[in-house]
């Protein structure tokens, strides 16, 4: 995933902006798009001196049938990975984060999270559980989750 350019002295948001995004909030899976999202919100976050960034997980309820047993063994294993990474990222970047686990649907789950948690901005990456819904025929998790918050989304490539 290639990162863009840190933006010029004359692009610098105002402090009007900068207020913009306090909270920040990433959905993260075990796909190598959710390290490019905590990227973008790890850059998002600095630009706007957010108070926090949370790394967002769900645990889906289809992780408990065994007709997606090894996709879901494969992904538990990238998501360690990939949530060890996106910690570590942070932490060397020096914002505060914190690590949420929710357990269910995951359209529902981080909804739910999202506005009860006062998130200003979600950031996800596209293909967000791809592997587990690819089979199931429910469309783009992404796409849905854009539509059910309540706040500014933004999909990373």
């Amino acid at each position: 995933v290639a990162s863009r350019q840190p933006l010029l002295e004359h692009e610098k948001p105002s402090t009007e902006e900068q207020d913009m995004y306090k909270r920040i909030a990433v959905a993260i899976d075990g796909t190598p798009n959710a390290l490019g999202a905590v990227r973008e919100a790890a850059e998002l976050a600095k630009i706007h001196q957010s108070d926090s960034v949370a790394l967002v997980t769900v645990v889906s309820e289809r992780a408990y049938t065994k007709a997606n047993r090894e996709a879901i063994e494969a992904q538990g294993a990238n998501e360690t990975k990939i949530v060890s990474s996106a910690m570590e990222l942070l932490d060397k970047a020096t914002i505060k984060n914190e690590l949420v686990m929710l357990h269910g649907a995951a359209v529902a789950e981080i909804a739910q999270y999202v506005d009860g948690a006062g998130v200003e901005l979600l950031v996800v990456g596209d293909g967000y559980l791809k592997k587990i819904h690819k089979s199931s025929g429910n469309g783009s998790t992404t796409k849905k989750i854009s539509r059910e918050v309540n706040c500014p989304v933004l999909i990373v490539k």
